[in-house]
């Protein structure tokens, strides 16, 4: 929990800063352009990596994540921002009493291209939950999430796809989920 705290304290900082760089480079009228965005992502099942003296990979089914992000215009075609997401419970393919899921609070770089096209990352930090029969007898912590993609904006709309990897651990064992995600969302 402590290293959680250290870690929203950081990103904080860290938006607080870029807020305060973003608007010492913009005008008034830009800093107002500022977006909003909810989103639901469908995550198109997974793979779940433990690594101890072994390696040991899972397949988790398919499963939603809920999301919400806020960016800011910097200069150039670039924007800055952050977000944070809610991964429903996904199960393993194999055994649907062990499910696992992440919530990542993560800072977010995009830079735009033509035609309403973008490339989209994502860098920050997950917490790592899981069901009693995946933990056993097991501690589970958060760790590092990153994520890198393409989208396209419509109007208010838009749609992304993303490849993403939630890190933790499960007592001794590093934990890594990656999957391949596509995403709608609204900007207000």
């Amino acid at each position: 929990m402590k290293k959680l705290s250290i870690f929203i304290l950081v990103l904080s900082l860290m938006l607080i800063s870029a807020s305060a760089l973003a608007d010492s480079h913009m005008n008034a009228n830009m800093l107002k352009q500022g977006t909003w965005s909810i989103g639901v992502d469908y995550d198109m099942g997974g793979n779940l990596t433990e690594t101890d003296q072994t390696e040991m990979e899972h397949d988790v089914d398919g499963g939603f994540t809920i999301n919400g992000e806020y960016i800011i215009p910097y200069k150039n075609k670039m924007s800055f921002g952050g977000g944070l997401g809610y991964q429903l419970s996904r199960t393993f393919t194999n055994n649907e009493a062990k499910e696992v899921n992440f919530m990542p609070l993560y800072g977010i770089f995009k830079y735009d291209m033509e035609e309403g096209a973008y490339v989209i990352g994502h860098l920050g930090y997950n917490t790592f939950s899981g069901s009693d029969d995946y933990k056993d007898t097991e501690e589970l912590s958060g760790g590092l999430y990153y994520a890198a993609g393409a989208g396209v904006g419509m109007e208010q709309y838009n749609g992304e796809i993303i490849y993403s990897v939630n890190n933790g651990s499960r007592g001794n064992y590093d934990v890594r989920y990656s999957k391949l995600s596509i995403s709608f969302g609204y900007e207000f």
